[in-house]
């Protein structure tokens, strides 16, 4: 599984800078994390596993692909435990490096309103799904993270049965919810650039339905 790297970050920190907003008064460290967040809400493979606190919205990603309705979905609930939580964490979250981190840690990067904040089809889609990310350790990120013993007890599953999937699209309908109220992203040159940085490291194309 190929990722983005420290080295590609280096480079398309400055490249795209106009694409993604990085606070100018933090330190590189929290520019990377920033950066990092938004180009996984672009839909590039990084190191995080996407979470949402609004139930609704998980539901929704549960049962809208048009491709898997023929089959059975799932909704995880994660209990997060005390120490995964990184205000519990003992070091400074400023020495905390996510290109060299191998630990398991919850975090939260807030969305902040800055010049381009329209254009910014990442952090809007971070917003708008109330984003929470899961960074794991590197030499797990293939295995399922309910096939790990130590996580389990913290994992809940709901099973949607695929017939039902268009009586909750409807219902999720009426509560507003789309691809345009949840991804916001129809600006076209946010496709062209993932095609790119899917291009430029070799990257593959999540499935759906897995």
């Amino acid at each position: 599984m190929k990722l983005i790297s420290d080295l590609h970050f280096r480079i398309e920190q400055s490249k795209y800078k106009e694409y993604f907003h990085a606070p100018q008064n933090f330190d590189s460290f929290d520019q990377e994390w920033y950066w990092l967040t938004q180009v996984q809400h672009l839909g590039i493979p990084t190191r995080f596993l996407d979470w949402t606190l609004n139930i609704e919205i998980a539901l929704y990603f549960a049962v809208s692909d048009a491709k898997c309705q023929n089959k059975d979905g799932n909704i995880w609930v994660f209990f997060i435990p005390d120490q995964l939580n990184i205000y519990n964490q003992s070091d400074h979250i400023s020495r905390i490096k996510p290109f060299q981190f191998e630990n398991y840690l919850f975090l939260n990067i807030p969305v902040q309103w800055n010049a381009s904040y329209e254009r910014n089809e990442p952090q809007r889609n971070i917003l708008a799904q109330q984003g929470k990310f899961f960074i794991r350790s590197l030499a797990k990120l293939l295995t399922p993270l309910e096939d790990e013993s130590n996580y389990q007890e913290y994992l809940l599953r709901y099973k949607i049965q695929s017939f039902n999937k268009p009586i909750l699209m409807k219902q999720l309908k009426i509560l507003d919810y789309s691809n345009k109220t949840i991804y916001k992203t129809n600006d076209k040159s946010m496709q062209d650039l993932k095609r790119e940085l899917m291009e430029s490291h070799n990257l593959i194309k999540k499935k759906c339905c897995s």
